[in-house]
């Protein structure tokens, strides 16, 4: 899956045909704030998300019902990558280095 990075989005957000494709089922629900105001949302866990060289284990997402086609990758994933540059328009990730080389979010 192809994410769109998003500064402003504070965690994974993942329309849900793509969810649904995926396999993905919520676990709860939440409201969360968006752009075009307050949305209900499932939420739930991806097992392993890989981005950067680096696999990120039981990452929570937000899967939205409806208002959006392009999954979203979030600045608490980002920085759970490593860490993140921004200078003008160019967004850079700089992996986190741990011994394992494989962090994991527990």
């Amino acid at each position: 899956v192809r994410f769109l990075i998003d500064t402003g989005a504070s965690m994974v957000i993942l329309p849900r045909p793509v969810a649904d494709e995926a396999g993905i089922t919520g676990t709860s629900r939440a409201t969360a704030t968006t752009v075009g105001g307050p949305q209900s949302v499932d939420l739930a866990s991806i097992r392993s998300l890989k981005a950067a060289g680096i696999t990120l284990r039981d990452v929570p997402v937000a899967i939205q019902h409806s208002g959006m086609s392009i999954p979203l990758l979030g600045m608490d994933t980002l920085a759970d990558i490593g860490r993140i540059e921004i200078d003008g328009n160019l967004l850079t990730v700089h992996p986190a280095s741990a011994p394992s080389g494989q962090p994991s979010r527990n």
